[in-house]
């Protein structure tokens, strides 16, 4: 029988940080993907993430007509056993060609933070015992990023963010996890890892060179400081927002809370907002 393997899952909203985060665990010893998304005009230094994961991802939001701008949610309660049977035998095909040997290894793909209903049987399924890494970026950070490239409108990038993120802490209540801020690690990276020390393989240490030279403050647009022109616009949805996130970036975040923001955000989706 062999020991569970051990895998550190970064989970987060697109543009929130999750590349350079995934890198800097990877520069801690840990695998990489055996087939890895290579840099963009958006994403120069790379993407760190495995592409049969991410086609994966949105095959199977596919599956529930959704994409990935789309903030529905899905209404896992009203899956049918047979087709979540269906939809983690597919998922678990994308994993064993991304990962084919037994090293740790780290996996990150910004789409996993809606689909862990999924994913999380399918890594015990596969003897992977799970740490959890939450990358945490200023909603309105992520909304400039993506406002930028993808010419989504604010209430939609503030709509996925949420999505993102509580889905993300919700359904890894139960694992072993840590939260590192984006901003965090740009600034002193030491200090921003340090609550992920206990979710690493005995015996890892980092490559402090490699990983300072790779993080730099080039790494930080949309600094939340530079102007109100990145600040959250008023009234509900951004209420909302800004006390998610207030509430993840405290050192132990109230359950409860966040689940009643759940709840105001799913009134926010409105009629049709649940889909399965």
């Amino acid at each position: 029988m062999h020991e569970p393997r051990l895998a550190l899952l970064v989970l987060g909203m697109h543009r929130s940080g999750t590349s350079a985060l995934a890198r800097c665990l990877m520069l801690h010893g840990l695998a990489p993907p055996a087939q890895r998304m290579g840099p963009a005009p958006d994403n120069p230094r790379g993407f760190w993430e495995p592409p049969r994961v991410q086609k994966m991802n949105d095959r199977l939001l596919g599956r529930f007509r959704l994409a990935w701008d789309d903030p529905r949610l899905i209404d896992w309660p009203r899956v049918a056993p047979d087709r979540m049977r269906l939809l983690r035998r597919e998922a678990a095909a994308a994993l064993a060609t991304s990962f084919p040997d037994r090293a740790p290894f780290v996996l990150k793909e910004p789409r996993m933070a809606r689909l862990l209903p999924i994913w999380l049987p399918v890594l015990a399924e596969e003897g992977v015992a799970p740490g959890i890494v939450l990358a945490l970026r200023h909603p309105a950070e992520v909304t400039a990023s993506l406002v930028r490239r993808n010419r989504l409108s604010r209430n939609r990038c503030l709509l996925l963010w949420l999505g993102h993120v509580l889905a993300a802490e919700r359904d890894t209540r139960h694992l072993p996890r840590a939260t590192v801020r984006h901003a965090d690690l740009v600034a002193d990276w030491h200090a921003a890892l340090a609550p992920v020390a206990p979710l690493l393989p005995a015996g890892a240490a980092p490559d402090g060179a490699a990983i300072a030279a790779f993080l730099t403050a080039e790494l930080r647009h949309h600094d939340v400081g530079a102007g109100t022109a990145a600040q959250l616009p008023d009234g509900p949805l951004g209420e909302l927002a800004r006390a998610v996130f207030a509430e993840l970036d405290r050192a132990a975040p109230d359950p409860g809370v966040l689940d009643a923001a759940s709840d105001r955000f799913v009134a926010l989706l409105g009629h049709g907002g649940l889909v399965a």
